[in-house]
């Protein structure tokens, strides 16, 4: 670990060089996460906390409902800045996927 000046400003060392492999969080995990945005068909969260142990860096997750229900839409459920629990089941191109 090299410390810097500044607030988190360390860099982890792997080998003698830069660890810059950011892993994501794993399949099972449970996670912490704050609702950013709210769609009819998807909720936009951003995971700053992964089994119990808080994140230096936010990951962004999508939850969508498996079942599509054309009455029930996802913004009477959900409201934005809530905090909720999930977990992660997949990845994808918009980032982690979630179950909550």
């Amino acid at each position: 670990m090299i410390s810097l000046p500044g607030y988190q400003a360390d860099i982890l060392l792997h080998n003698g060089c830069p660890f810059v492999e950011i892993g994501l969080p794993e399949i099972g995990c449970k996670a912490t996460a704050k609702i950013v945005r709210v769609s009819f068909t998807q909720v936009v969260l951003r995971i700053f906390e992964v089994d119990g142990k808080r994140c230096s860096l936010e990951y962004r997750a999508v939850f969508r409902p498996a079942e599509f229900d054309p009455e029930e839409h996802l913004c009477s459920r959900f409201t934005v800045g809530s905090v909720v629990s999930c977990v992660v089941i997949s990845y994808g191109d918009c980032g982690v996927i979630v179950s909550m």
